[in-house]
């Protein structure tokens, strides 16, 4: 992380490509880092991979971390996320009778 946040700071375009590349890598282990880093950056490719990891975390948790043109993709993908869900459990409790 510290290598990419060098290549943004320092504006070396090569360096920050592969590290952006090799951040795609980290989204599931490390999703909070990693949409940290995004959000600062703008790499919004990177926040939509995060955010299906991501989905069920408490708005509390990432709204301070994203900008607000990021925000509204986000909110908008966490409520669809979230009524997916629960017209899921509504099934299962129609099939279950």
């Amino acid at each position: 992380m510290s290598l990419a946040e060098a290549a943004e700071k320092y504006e070396v375009f090569a360096a920050s490509a592969v590290c952006f590349y090799q951040l795609k890598d980290f989204v599931r282990t490390q999703p909070k880092r990693v949409l940290e880093f995004a959000a600062k950056h703008g790499y919004h490719e990177l926040v939509v991979d995060i955010q299906p990891i991501l989905a069920d975390s408490p708005m509390s948790e990432v709204v301070d971390i994203l900008p607000l043109q990021m925000l509204k993709s986000w909110s908008l993908f966490r409520e669809q996320h979230l009524q997916n869900k629960i017209q899921s459990l509504k099934n299962d409790l129609v099939r279950r009778r």
